[in-house]
């Protein structure tokens, strides 16, 4: 043990402590000293007992103060660590919701690039030279009847003048600026 001289009220103490701690205790002892000293121009000389009472309470005082603004500043802490946990969570279900709804958009996008691979192939295998936009897709992927089975059949006596799959060659445009094979065109 190490012994340290201190000066309180204008006494002087010898005090021990651990080897290394001498600074410290000399700060501790040079605090008490300006609340001792403070003391003693609030109230007066009343005696050095008096005093170092009133001085130790004071201190436990701000003691207390301060464990009690620790609790609250603990408790605030925990309130929000719990907070963050919470937005934490919400976030990845948030994410959860987004890469499920990507998921069906990419299974929507696959059955309607499947659907339009089907219709060219088999437009090619009919020897069709001009492949008719396919119908659209309804949403979340279902794709909705295909135009060319849509709508009622021609009007009996209504015959075609160009053979199947040919196009007429000043006939009607389906608004991209293809041709639509007589076949495929609805009556007006």
């Amino acid at each position: 043990m190490n012994r340290v001289t201190v000066s309180i009220g204008g006494l002087e103490y010898t005090v021990a402590c651990n080897p290394g701690e001498e600074d410290r205790l000399q700060d501790l002892a040079a605090g008490f000293d300006e609340i001792v000293q403070g003391m003693k121009v609030k109230v007066g000389e009343i005696g050095d007992r008096r005093i170092a009472v009133m001085a130790g309470l004071s201190v436990l005082d701000r003691l207390h103060a301060a464990e009690a603004q620790n609790a609250r500043l603990t408790h605030r802490v925990a309130v929000l660590e719990r907070a963050r946990e919470a937005a934490a969570l919400a976030a990845e279900s948030d994410d959860d919701t987004l890469v499920q709804r990507l998921e069906e958009t990419a299974a929507a996008i696959d059955t309607i690039t499947s659907l339009i691979n089907r219709d060219t192939r088999n437009r090619t295998r009919t020897g069709e030279r001009k492949v008719v936009p396919t119908a659209a897709v309804a949403s979340r992927g279902r794709p909705a009847a295909p135009a060319d089975e849509a709508g009622p059949p021609a009007p009996e006596g209504e015959a075609e003048t160009q053979p199947a799959g040919e196009p007429e060659a000043d006939g009607p445009e389906d608004g991209a600026g293809a041709i639509v094979p007589a076949k495929d065109r609805r009556p007006a």
